[in-house]
C-alpha cells in the first residue's frame, strides 16, 4: 500500500499544468533590440505569425531616391526642325478647319434665309384662302339662314379654323428662321473666325 506522501496526486498536477502561461505565435516576435525567439532550441529573428504588426511592417522599407536638379539640355537643331514641321502642320489642319466650319455656316444661313421665305409664302397663301373662303361664306349665309345648324357648316368653320391657325404657326416658324437662326449662324461664324485668329496670335507669340 502506497503512503500519501508518495502517492501521485492527480488534481494537483492538472491545476499546476493549466495555471502555466500558454505561449502563442506572437509572443515569440522579435521586437527591438530583444530578441526572445525560441522554437525547438533554435533562436530566430524570424516572426512566426503573419498576423502580427512587428511582421507587417519589418518586411518593408522606404526608400528615397533623390531628385536630380540638373539643368534641362538645350534642344538640337534636328529637334527643332521636328518641332517646326509639326508645328506646321498644325497651322494647316487649323486653316482647313476653319475654311470647312465658314463654308458650311455659310450653306446654313442661305438654306434658313431661303427656308423662311418659303415658310412665309406658305402662311400667306393658307390665310390668303382662309379669307377667301370666309367672305364666300359669308355672302352665303344671308341667303340660308339655317346653315349654321347642320353639322357639315359645324365642320366646315373646324376646317378654316384649323387652317387659319396653321398659316399663323408657320409664320412664326419663317421669323424663327429669318431671324433667330440666321443672327445665330452669323454670331458662329464670327467666332470661329475670332477663335482662329486667337490661335494664330498664340502660335506666333509677342
Amino acid at each position: 500500500m502506497h503512503s500519501p506522501s508518495s502517492s501521485f496526486d492527480a488534481s494537483c498536477f492538472i491545476r499546476k499544468f493549466s495555471l502555466r502561461k500558454k505561449k502563442w505565435p506572437d509572443d515569440y516576435v522579435a521586437t527591438g533590440d530583444r530578441q526572445s525567439t525560441i522554437t525547438r532550441g533554435k533562436h530566430s529573428s524570424t516572426p512566426s505569425s503573419p498576423t502580427s504588426p512587428s511582421f507587417a511592417f519589418s518586411s518593408f522599407s522606404a526608400t528615397v531616391v533623390p531628385v536630380s536638379s540638373a539643368s534641362p539640355q538645350p534642344l538640337t537643331s534636328h529637334a527643332l526642325a521636328e518641332l517646326r514641321a509639326q508645328f506646321s502642320e498644325q497651322l494647316k489642319c487649323l486653316d482647313s478647319k476653319l475654311d470647312l466650319d465658314v463654308t458650311v455656316m455659310s450653306e446654313l444661313h442661305e438654306f434658313y434665309r431661303r427656308r423662311a421665305l418659303v415658310e412665309q409664302d406658305y402662311s400667306d397663301a393658307l390665310a390668303k384662302l382662309v379669307n377667301s373662303l370666309k367672305h364666300k361664306h359669308s355672302n352665303e349665309t344671308g341667303k340660308r339662314p339655317n346653315w349654321a345648324n347642320y353639322t357639315t357648316t359645324t365642320l366646315w368653320n373646324t376646317l378654316l379654323g384649323t387652317t387659319l391657325r396653321l398659316s399663323d404657326a408657320h409664320a412664326t416658324l419663317s421669323e424663327i428662321f429669318g431671324k433667330h437662326m440666321v443672327q445665330r449662324l452669323a454670331d458662329m461664324d464670327e467666332d470661329a473666325n475670332r477663335l482662329h485668329k486667337q490661335c494664330l496670335d498664340d502660335s506666333t507669340g509677342p
